[in-house]
């Protein structure tokens, strides 16, 4: 597990924004992470974690975790997956929107959905707008994230390269379940590690 992924649901702003301030130090504080992001809109949000490798995130566990549950307390329901990172290309650093997609894969579609999000890739490296992201793996699930200058670049996206590429790959044949997420970035909550 290099990548911990939360769901957030009815969360106020505010409390939220607090809260995740708090997560945010308290996991920089104690070392090995690469880089974190944070999105919040209409009671929903997203706080995503990426270690250097799994001893960071296992000293976290082991070393911080409780300690920072106990400072910045929980907020609203959620939900959390662990998961490998397979392709990065970014961080949200400097980006002012977020989108995301969960999917559940169907029972021997993988391959046939990987090949789908090269495709995807691909078209989002050339669109004007974007920064970067990345895709992981959990059990039988895929996140897929990308990160957008604004809100604008990612719906023209939308409406121009993704119907053809839809048309043409048909990942929904390969998809079992699907949540989308779409948001602004919160600026202070996005870090990135320094370069070496």
């Amino acid at each position: 597990m290099l990548v911990k992924h939360i769901t957030f649901s009815d969360v106020e702003r505010e409390a939220w924004e607090r809260s995740q301030a708090t997560w945010l130090e308290m996991t920089i504080a104690a070392g090995g992470l690469a880089w974190a992001y944070a999105a919040e809109s209409a009671r929903e949000a997203r706080a995503v974690f990426r270690w250097t490798d799994d001893a960071a995130a296992k000293s976290f566990q082991d070393t911080t975790r409780d300690r920072a549950e106990e400072l910045a307390g929980r907020i609203g329901r959620t939900t959390i997956l662990y998961l490998d990172p397979v392709t990065e290309a970014g961080t949200a650093v400097g980006a002012g929107f977020v989108a995301e997609s969960i999917s559940w894969i169907r029972e021997g579609m993988d391959r046939a959905w990987l090949d789908s999000q090269q495709a995807f890739s691909d078209a989002r490296l050339r669109a004007d707008g974007y920064v970067g992201g990345f895709l992981a793996r959990g059990r039988r699930m895929y996140t897929v994230t990308s990160f957008w200058r604004d809100r604008d670049a990612h719906d023209h996206f939308l409406r121009v390269t993704v119907p053809h590429l839809r048309a043409r790959w048909r990942t929904d044949d390969a998809t079992a379940k699907l949540i989308r997420f779409r948001a602004p970035l919160n600026a202070s909550l996005c870090w990135a590690a320094p370069r070496r």
